[in-house]
């Protein structure tokens, strides 16, 4: 709800619905604009989700676990999305981030095992570590070096002993070159 006992609500606090196994679809009020951690992880009836561009940071964890979530849309405006926010949502297929992302930690994605199509904001300047890490978009990726958003490498698979960067890579992500 967008107040509370005459109380403007401007976030959903750390955990409010974490295991929640009854929500199904979720409307995020218009004067939201913090979905804390774990705000409704493991939610696991939870299938349908849209985050409205007054949410400028979508939390830690906030909707990890959420094995039945299949369809996200992250409405232009929200800024960052934390650490393992969207990690282990196992039917998630689709997602296409607004240009008003600039951050995205680390794991935010991570064994979102359907995950075969999304649209990453080329003004993105923050990637942090195996966010798509677990994917079919990063399975299917088929170049040695996997660039996102303004020339952020992420990955690379290749096995050469020596190897040029690509000139449009401007920052070498965390755990680029890990194993």
């Amino acid at each position: 709800p967008s107040t509370v006992d005459g109380y403007t609500v401007t976030s959903v606090g750390a955990s409010a619905f974490m295991s929640n196994e009854t929500i199904k679809e979720l409307e995020i009020s218009s004067t939201i604009s913090v979905i804390d951690s774990n705000a409704f992880s493991d939610c696991t009836a939870l299938i349908k989700l849209q985050i409205p561009g007054n949410v400028e940071t979508i939390g830690k964890a906030a909707f990890s676990g959420c094995t039945s979530l299949s369809d996200v849309t992250i409405l232009d405006g929200v800024k960052s999305i934390d650490n393992y926010a969207f990690a282990r949502c196992t039917q998630l297929k689709n997602l296409v981030l607004p240009n008003s992302i600039d951050s995205i930690g680390d794991y935010a994605f991570f064994g979102c095992s359907m995950l075969s199509d999304i649209q990453i904001p080329r003004a993105l300047k923050n990637f942090g570590g195996y966010v798509l890490e677990g994917t079919q978009w990063m399975q299917n990726q088929q170049q040695d070096c996997v660039i996102v958003g303004d020339g952020i490498l992420i990955k690379y698979s290749g096995s050469a002993s020596s190897k040029a960067l690509p000139k449009q890579v401007k920052i070498i992500g965390n755990y680029a070159f890990a194993g």
